[in-house]
This record gives C-alpha cells, structure tokens and sequence, in this order.
C-alpha cells in the first residue's frame, strides 16, 4: 500500500511557529486557532515583501530543525513502516528545504522514508526545470499512485481528488475546519489517533472494490462514534431553519478540537450572519459567516465531529440533547417547544463605550490591520483591540488628574514602538477626540517594523503628527 502523507501542519505544528516568528519580525500577534485563512497574507496580515521574509526564514536551517511534531505522527508513520507500508513525504515546501527535512525526519527514526517536493500551490516556477528526482510537476504528480493520503491545506485537496482510489484524511486544522470535502473518500479526522482509525477501517475492506468511486459505501467508513445519520439529519436541519435556531453547542470530552464550539444566527446590521465560537483553554474566539453555504459547511465541521462528546441544540420548536459515549451510543433527550413566538434572530453585541468607539477610528483601526474592510474587528485582534483601549482609558485617567495639560502641543516618543499600535491610536485619540494638539515619535531598531509604521502613519495622512526612526536606542 503507498501513503501519502503531508508534512507542514500533518506531521509538523508548522503554523503554530509560524505565527511566532511573525511575532517576532513584525509584531503580528496572531494565535494559532485563528489562523482561519491557509493564505498567510490574510490570516498573519501580511504583505507579499513581508510573507517572502518571513518564509525565508522559516525555511532556514535553524528553524527547519525547530520545528515540534504533531502529537502522534512519529508513532503512527513508525507503525506504518513497521507493518510494511510504502510511505511518502510529498510536501509543498520548496526543493531547497529538502536536506533540512529529511533531517528532521532522520533525528526522529524515520529516515527511510522518502521526501518529494510537488509545487502544490504555484510557488515554485523552478521546479519545471529541476532535475532532482525529489523534484516533482503537478502533472508528473497526478499520474502517480496512491492508496491512502493525510492532508491538511485546502488546495492539496483537490490535486488528490484526481487521484483515482485515493482514499484521504484530512487533518483537521481551523484553516480547513469549513472546507466542503471533495468526494465520499475523504474523511476529516481530529488528530493522528482518528486518522489511524481511519486507515485500519480502511484496510480491513476489500482494497479493490474501492478504487472506484460509485463503490464507496459511506456507511462502512462511518467512525464508531459518528452520529447517526436520522440526529444528524434532524440537528442539521434545525440548525438551518431561522424560525427554529437559538444556538447548537459541541462539547468534547477527549481533547480532540476545542472543549467547546457553539454556531448560532445573529444580526449585524441589516444582514444575519451565523456567529462561531470557539473555546480552547481560556481563550474564546469567535468567527463569522455569511448565511448560505460557508454556514452551513461550518455547521458540517461541528456535527462530523468524532470521540466521546455532547450537543445540545436550543430551538424555538424544543430542545434536542445527544450525548454521543466513548463506544458511539448515543444518548437522546428532548425538552418541549416554548409556548412563546418563535426564535427571532438575536442581535449583536451592543457598542460599549471605550475610548475608540468616541472618535472615527475606523480607518485607522483597518490600516493597523484591526479591523476588516468593512470594519468589523478582526476576532484575532480582539485582544489587542482591548489592549489599545485600555492604554488609552490610561491616558483619559492622566488628563482627569491634570497630569496632561490639555491645553498644550503634547510629544509623546515611543522607545522601542514594534508596529506602533499604541503609539498610533493616543495620537489619534488625543487629536480627534480629546482636542489636543498630538504628535508621535516612535523609535525601533528593526527596520521593516518602522517602514510597515511609516506606511501606516502615511496612509492615515499623518505626515507631520508622526515619525519614526530606525535606530538602536543606545545609539540614539
């Protein structure tokens, strides 16, 4: 049997170091469950200069060799080569990386298996010309074999989907977790232990009666704890019906995904949107879909869920509970239907009153990459967004005591000033709503962080209320 097997963010927690080093080059302070976007200019806000940077240096030797596994893999992949499996790495990373990862590969036991670098999303025009055997065309790919597969990235998705008796796995990750799977032959698996499960139901078959699609029984690869197919259909149902939804709520009682996930409808303005919130650890974050099919693809991710778990659907028409058992018995219960109207859409939170809700900061929460192009703070921004209001609450404290005179030009320099966000929003804040004449002088020594500052003071039309300089500030 030949597998396929992924390496960033399958066998390796890639995107987690990712979001560190773009930390650490340009201040972006992006948590890993946002990252929702597989395209990083979107998910980390970056630029194309900025993403070449930062993949430069996450491709170097030093980090290529930092990078920690993802619980399970070496386990899995070992006990694969152990019972005979013709296991392959086929990642997307550029040929150049090629050493580094075997070597990786190599420190971990698992040296014997092969690595091959497919240009799965048009990065690497030089791969035409290379004649390493590791080096493969997409076209070169698609007449390649094999039986089994484990991928993460959206796109990878549908090159595989032209392999003919492919069965995949597709390894959930939040930049995937509302992607419609491609065929009847892939399945989305949680974490290393699903997609093992996976594969032995899958061998156990009669491997020829499912290299052809119109075969496929979709009941014999349905995970013991997968709900049944009659509470699926009902809770699915429901959960689309506006005259019924208040929220539908997943909780996980093994680790596998957030402990706690719930989808509900709300109301922004003129438009309802389906509002999900994930909790992991003590971290909530919460992402918005417009209503139609990515709502509903969403809602797919929660109830193909496996592993012991509950959902409790809360309706207008009555409440729904089931608990889903370790050995996949479902538990059902019902509540009856209100006597009062039915569900209306709840609105959205109502706008507190924080020091940049008094002032137009739109514009300026959108160019420090806040806020969204229609305005909306980003969920992995959220944080921030209450840091600057916080500081700026700060500020409101000084001129209330007098310890700033109001009614003087005020200079304010920032030592070490990163992307500026702070520095910013006071200038912003004291002119437009406090009155005062602000001025800002940020100082750092990495001279990217200050040209991103440059940009943005000038896209805010800042010219002659900021600067910024890059220098050290022992030599300044």
């Amino acid at each position: 049997m030949k597998i396929y097997v992924d390496f960033d963010d399958v066998v390796t927690e890639t995107a987690r170091r990712l979001c560190g080093i773009a930390h650490e080059m340009f201040g972006r302070n992006v948590a890993y469950d946002d990252v929702f976007e597989f395209d990083l200019r979107k998910s980390l806000s970056l630029d194309d200069a900025q993403v070449g940077a930062l993949m430069e240096r996450a491709h170097s030797e030093p980090d290529l060799a930092a990078y920690e596994e993802t619980p399970g893999a070496t386990a899995t992949l070992a006990a694969w080569l152990a019972g005979g499996r013709d296991v392959t790495v086929v990642t997307g990373r550029p040929s150049s990386t090629h050493d580094g990862t075997c070597r990786w590969l190599e420190r971990r036991g698992l040296g014997s298996i092969p690595v091959i670098h497919v240009d799965k999303f048009g990065r690497e025009l030089a791969v035409m010309f290379n004649s390493r055997d590791y080096v493969v065309t997409l076209e070169d790919f698609y007449r390649m074999r094999f039986d089994f597969a484990v991928e993460d990235s959206p796109i990878a998705l549908g090159h595989l989907a032209r392999l003919e008796g492919c069965r995949t796995a597709v390894f959930g990750r939040p930049w995937n977790a509302g992607t419609k799977m491609p065929t009847p032959a892939f399945r989305r698996c949680a974490g290393w232990g699903d997609v093992d499960a996976f594969f032995r139901v899958r061998r156990r078959g009669a491997n020829e009666r499912f290299r052809q699609m119109e075969d496929f029984d979709e009941g014999d690869f349905r995970p013991r704890t997968a709900l049944p197919g009659e509470l699926r259909d009902e809770l699915r149902r429901r959960a689309l019906d506006g005259a019924d939804c208040i929220r539908l709520t997943l909780a996980r009682h093994q680790g596998l995904g957030p402990a706690k996930e719930s989808l509900r409808p709300v109301r922004l303005g003129d438009a309802v949107v389906w509002q999900l919130e994930r909790l992991q650890g003590r971290q909530v974050v919460c992402r918005n879909f417009p209503a139609g099919e990515q709502a509903a693809s969403a809602l797919d991710a929660l109830l193909d869920a496996t592993g012991a778990r509950e959902y409790h659907f809360a309706g207008a028409k009555g409440d729904l509970h089931v608990r889903i058992t370790r050995k996949g018995r479902a538990l059902v219960s019902r509540g009856k239907a209100q006597p009062a109207a039915p569900a209306s859409v709840a609105p959205h939170d109502r706008a507190k009153d924080v020091p940049l809700s008094r002032f137009d900061s739109g514009a300026l929460l959108r160019v420090i990459g806040l806020a969204d192009s229609s305005g909306a703070v980003r969920a992995s921004m959220r944080g921030k967004y209450d840091q600057i209001n916080a500081f700026l609450g700060e500020i409101d404290a000084l001129i209330a005591d007098g310890a700033l005179d109001s009614s003087a030009p005020l200079r304010i320099v920032d030592c070490g000033c990163g992307r500026a966000y702070l520095t910013l929003s006071a200038c912003r804040y004291l002119r437009f709503a406090k009155g005062i004449d602000a001025s800002v002088c940020g100082i750092d020594r990495n001279e990217s962080v200050i040209c991103t500052c440059r940009r943005m003071a000038g896209d805010l039309g800042m010219g002659d209320s900021a600067e910024f300089i890059a220098a050290d500030l022992a030599d300044w």
